[in-house]
């Protein structure tokens, strides 16, 4: 079933609707704290030199998961930010350009209770504000995790489904055009569960799908890739695997034409689950395969080509953190041998930060997206992060690159009308105070307390309940103060 739709949307930080007209520097890290439990799951490089993000956004006070969009200038500062959804949960999970600068954006919403679940597609301007939705599904669940645009315009979104198809859940393969109406579907699976969760065009037009197939009843799941033509007619479909729990969450076409699978596997390695990629031919037949992890559980997530037929591949590890999962990143050889490995995270014990997607830029660098987040006791958090590298991370100080020197707080625009942005930079994760004092000493707001993560946050001070008049911005970290006067103008 399909329904198209005016999406309600709110603006839930209108800080990051103000651009920061600063240098962008060839390496960089930026946290963007949306205001709850925030995780990334997708970026793209814009053709503005910019970088545009999806995911997903609970509220604090909310309890309703909405689809989340921003973008950013090249230098990793934020430009605009929108979310969209208005039912119980709405969970954004891929976006593409297209030629005219507008954004297409893909994931799931429920659409009336906690079991009905289908894909939601929405087309969104320039100005991040939506034009119009569509939605594909039946009476159970449908998410969408990949998605492209063909050479023929169309958009092609690749998930699963429990409402159509042969078994509990199948790979679903969907065609439909740039205003969102189905041209066609198809679905691929047994009796049992098939997942999909990347798709890749292929050069002869058809599409390769890959994710994994299992039983409801134990964990002996399998890589599962099918091939397909330019219609979503089968040509071949193959799973690769061993006893225990295997899963593929990307998967490209190489430079010859066959074909890389990643994601990780409990059924080979040296821990309870390692990242692991297999290398088959054109035909699907598996050529070699490789582990990548330690002792504990490390996983591939994203992969990109690169020109001399190597690899850089995107994801997690637990094995080689300073202390909970960090960013990885590892570039191999057309052979999958490992030329140079990094990670990138926090020195916090109670911190964690994972990369879902990794995408080449134009300078020949990179963009890492994922969540960073925060968990001392009972108390959680979890960030939007983005990570620019360039092009030979090895050539950078082996400290991860978003690891500051200092505190920096800094608010703009100052004087201000109505809204402020404030720019807070942490040295390590720690408790931060953050208020808001006027003329005579009275806390009127207080922006921030708690346990904060390192690197850079953009917050926001609203003035519009206040007179025009001077204010104070104080901070308190565990071993640093500072106070900055703020203007209020209306």
């Amino acid at each position: 079933m399909i329904h198209r739709t005016c999406l309600p949307v709110l603006i839930l930080l209108s800080l990051l609707q103000t651009t920061v007209n600063a240098q962008p520097d060839s390496v960089w890290a930026r946290i963007f704290d949306v205001g709850g439990w925030d995780e990334c799951s997708d970026v793209i490089p814009l053709s503005d030199g910019g970088f545009a993000l999806v995911g997903h956004t609970l509220g604090e006070e909310a309890l309703q998961e909405q689809i989340y969009v921003m973008t950013t200038d090249s230098g990793g500062n934020p430009n605009q930010a929108m979310s969209y959804g208005g039912g119980f949960m709405d969970m954004g999970s891929t976006l593409l350009q297209q030629n005219d600068g507008s954004l297409l954006v893909a994931g799931w919403s429920h659409i009336s209770n906690e079991t009905e679940q289908n894909i939601r597609l929405i087309g969104v301007g320039l100005d991040l504000q939506a034009g119009w939705a569509q939605s594909f599904g039946g009476s159970s669940q449908e998410r969408c995790y990949s998605m492209l645009q063909n050479h023929d315009g169309n958009i092609i979104m690749a998930g699963y489904t429990s409402s159509f198809g042969a078994g509990l859940s199948d790979f679903w393969l969907l065609c439909a055009n740039t205003f969102g109406d189905s041209l066609w579907s198809r679905t691929y699976g047994d009796s049992e569960l098939q997942e999909c969760y990347s798709i890749s065009e292929t050069s002869d037009g058809g599409y390769l799908l890959a994710g994994y197939t299992g039983s409801n009843s134990n964990d002996d799941d399998d890589f599962l890739a099918v091939r397909v033509d330019n219609l979503g007619n089968i040509i071949w479909q193959r799973t690769f695997g061993g006893d225990e729990q295997d899963k593929c969450f990307d998967c490209l076409e190489t430079s010859d034409g066959g074909f890389l699978l990643a994601g990780r596997t409990s059924s080979f390695g040296a821990g309870g689950k390692d990242a692991w990629i297999v290398r088959a031919n054109s035909a699907g037949d598996s050529l070699w395969s490789r582990t990548f992890g330690g002792t504990f559980d490390d996983s591939f997530q994203s992969i990109c080509l690169r020109p001399d037929g190597g690899f850089i591949l995107g994801g997690w590890t637990d094995s080689f953190a300073e202390h909970n999962a960090d960013m990885w990143l590892v570039r191999i050889d057309a052979n999958g041998d490992l030329l140079w490995d990094r990670t990138y995270g926090g020195r916090s014990s109670a911190s964690w930060d994972e990369c879902t997607a990794v995408k080449e830029t134009p300078d020949g660098g990179f963009i890492l997206a994922g969540s960073t987040g925060y968990a001392p006791g009972e108390w959680q958090d979890s960030d939007f992060l983005l990570i620019k590298i360039g092009a030979d991370p090895m050539d950078v100080e082996h400290s991860p690159p978003f690891l500051p020197d200092g505190f920096e707080l800094q608010a703009f625009p100052n004087p201000f009308n109505s809204v402020s942005t404030i720019r807070l930079t942490v040295p390590f994760s720690q408790n931060i105070r953050l208020s808001v004092y006027n003329i005579q000493g009275r806390m009127i707001q207080e922006i921030v307390r708690g346990p904060m993560n390192l690197g850079t946050h953009y917050l926001t001070f609203v003035g519009e309940a206040f007179p025009s008049g001077t204010y104070f911005m104080n901070l308190q970290g565990e071993y640093y103060g500072a106070t900055q006067k703020l203007i209020l103008l209306k």
